[in-house]
């Protein structure tokens, strides 16, 4: 996945997480279940979730940084 297309894929999924805030705001529960459940099932979250997979554990790379 390159960087336009983890752009593309990180825009959808934050217009998803805000519809499902404006249907919390409004208090319509079923549509927020229903935006949930979407959110779980979309292709795109799970490709973003797989890109983050991807990237470097910076954590593990911090042991070869000089302390002090």
């Amino acid at each position: 996945m390159g960087p336009g297309e983890l752009a593309a894929v990180e825009r959808d999924v934050r217009r998803l997480r805000q519809r499902i805030f404006a249907a919390e705001r409004a208090g319509d529960s079923k549509k927020v279940a229903s935006l949930q459940k979407l959110m779980l099932r979309h292709s795109t979250t799970m490709r973003l979730g797989m890109s983050y997979d991807l990237l470097p554990d910076f954590g593990s790379l911090m042991r070869f940084l000089p302390s002090g």
